[in-house]
C-alpha cells in the first residue's frame, strides 16, 4: 500500500502516517516505482496497516493514581449520597469519573464537595458568605476549580 492509500484506510491525513512511522507504529520500505522519475515511493506492509487499524479502533485506558486505587465509595460519601450519583459512576467507573472532575471547567456544588471533602452545606455556606466565589446558573451554583482550590486552601493554616 502507498502512503496515500493507507491515509485513505485508516482515515486520517498523509501527515499522521508518518507520525505513524516516526513513533515506529507503523513500517515502511521504499521502493522504486515504474513512472515515478527515479524518486523511490513508501510502500507499507498491508497486513500491517490491517493490524493497526485493528489496534487503533481499540479502546484505551489511562492508569488509575495510586491515590484513588486506595479510596473506597464510603471513604468518599456516605452510601445513601452515593446511591444519587452512582447511575453515571457505575456506568462510567468512579476512578474514571474523578479524573474528569480534575478537567472541568465548572464544577457543580456536589462536586465541588467531593473533590475539597467539604460537606455540600459547607460549600453552600461559604458561597453565600461570598469566601468561595461562584456564578449561578440555571438555578444551580457553578464552582471555577481554582476558586475552590483557594477557599479549601484557606481553611488550613500550614
Amino acid at each position: 500500500m502507498l502512503k496515500q492509500q493507507v491515509a485513505e484506510f485508516l482515515g486520517c491525513s498523509q501527515k499522521t502516517v508518518e507520525r505513524y512511522v516516526h513513533e515506529g507504529k507503523l513500517s515502511v520500505r521504499y521502493e522504486k516505482t515504474p513512472g515515478a522519475r527515479g524518486k523511490p515511493k513508501a510502500v507499507f506492509d498491508e497486513q500491517q496497516v490491517i493490524r493497526f487499524k485493528q489496534e487503533l479502533s481499540k479502546p484505551t485506558y489511562l492508569s488509575i493514581p495510586e491515590v484513588v486505587t486506595e479510596l473506597s465509595r464510603e471513604d468518599l460519601l456516605p452510601e445513601d449520597k452515593w446511591e444519587r450519583i452512582s447511575q453515571n459512576v457505575d456506568a462510567w467507573g468512579y476512578a474514571n469519573y474523578l479524573k474528569a472532575l480534575n478537567q472541568k471547567l465548572l464544577l457543580r456544588v456536589d462536586e465541588a464537595a467531593l473533590i475539597s471533602g467539604v460537606s455540600k452545606s459547607g460549600i453552600k455556606r461559604a458561597i453565600k458568605d461570598e469566601r468561595l466565589k461562584a456564578i449561578k446558573e440555571g438555578g444551580a451554583w457553578k464552582i471555577c476549580p481554582q476558586n475552590l482550590t483557594e477557599f479549601v486552601n484557606g481553611l488550613y493554616i500550614y
